[in-house]
């Protein structure tokens, strides 16, 4: 196998060809421990390699692949390969109804965070994409949307419509999850941080406070707003 592989030789073979070699790049950067801990905590992945963040970026410059074949990739339920499709999908592959079938498929607080950072914060409406997911009510939805939103800001893109809708949601919840504790930790800071909506902000935090429930104190506990907590 070619291990010099590049962006300049992938395109003249197959997908086939491409996931075998991106398997062969995977395994190569595998992490036993990590793997094995992912695996104990969850086996809902056909495969999962342990293969950290950076590795994965770094494989992902290596073979490229189309917006179809990263359909595929998503499909494959290997940790890794869904996590390349994230990281190559164009930006313009993500509309509302696409993003709202592949989120659909997250089965994993770590996946929920990552597909969020890495893809889902980019859907082409990303208040409609909050609302959705919302009303939905899967697992793990109400976190990417949170998560989405709190990186859509991060990269300064158009997002307090849909901060909106999910602060909304926030105020309407009795408990939270784990995930879900770390995704409005980091939007509420992200908020707070870039100084949109103070009144919102004052909003959650009095509502979170009044829960008076353990989940919510994680929360404010997490919150770098120290005048509000």
């Amino acid at each position: 196998m070619n291990l010099n592989i590049n962006s300049s030789n992938t395109d003249n073979y197959d997908y086939d060809a491409k996931l075998r070699d991106l398997k062969f790049l995977f395994h190569s950067r595998m992490n036993g421990e990590a793997s094995n801990q992912m695996k104990r905590l969850n086996s809902v992945y056909k495969i999962n390699y342990g293969v950290s963040l950076l590795h994965l970026k770094e494989i992902a410059h290596e073979i490229l692949f189309s917006a179809s074949e990263c359909e595929q990739l998503w499909s494959t339920n290997i940790r890794e390969a869904m996590l390349v499709a994230c990281i190559q999908l164009p930006d313009a592959e993500a509309t509302v109804e696409k993003m709202l079938r592949w989120s659909a498929d997250v089965a994993t607080a770590d996946m929920a965070e990552l597909a969020s950072f890495l893809l889902f914060y980019k859907t082409a409406d990303l208040r409609e994409f909050s609302q959705a997911l919302i009303e939905r009510g899967n697992r793990f939805d109400f976190t990417i949307a949170t998560h989405s939103v709190a990186r859509a800001l991060q990269h300064s893109r158009p997002a307090l419509d849909a901060a909106q809708v999910v602060c909304s949601s926030i105020m309407q919840r009795n408990e939270f999850s784990i995930s879900e504790v770390r995704s409005v930790a980091l939007l509420i800071n992200r908020l707070y941080a870039d100084n949109i909506a103070p009144k919102i902000i004052a909003e959650v935090v009095e509502y979170l406070r009044n829960m008076n429930a353990d989940d919510a104190q994680k929360i404010l506990y997490s919150l770098d707003i120290e005048d509000l907590k």
